[in-house]
């Protein structure tokens, strides 16, 4: 599958057409397993370019997974902060550094100890 990226932040694939980009998904995940972080989308997979995490307090470690329990894609250590200032800039060098689920799976979060704040950008595509 090939993803062309355009200046002006514009992805398009040869089966969907230009992919518009989704902002948002400010999750406060809670410390547990198979905290749901983006939904399915029948037929495609989700695409993570970018976002930030900061933890509420201590130390934690967040690890994506590509369906609830399922394969983990990248793992973060994210400090302690006190500030609610992003601490981890999640994918720094945009797609580059992005991961997927898998195709028509959700996107996952474990969160180890306290309680982080999630920011993401992601694109949905037909693979």
């Amino acid at each position: 599958m090939t993803i062309q990226y355009y200046p002006g932040k514009i992805f398009e694939t040869a089966k969907d057409g230009v992919c518009p980009i989704t902002y948002g998904c400010n999750t406060s995940l809670t410390v547990t397993t198979n905290n749901l972080a983006v939904t399915a989308v029948t037929g495609k997979r989700i695409l993570v370019i970018g976002g930030s995490v900061y933890s509420n307090g201590a130390f934690t470690q967040i690890t994506f997974r590509s369906g609830s329990g399922g394969s983990a894609l990248k793992s973060y250590a994210i400090p302690a902060n006190t500030v609610a200032t992003p601490n981890v800039n999640l994918c720094p060098n945009g797609i580059l550094d992005g991961f997927e689920t898998e195709t028509g799976i959700g996107l996952y979060v474990d969160n180890s100890a306290v309680i982080a704040i999630m920011s993401l950008a992601f694109i949905t595509y037909t693979p």
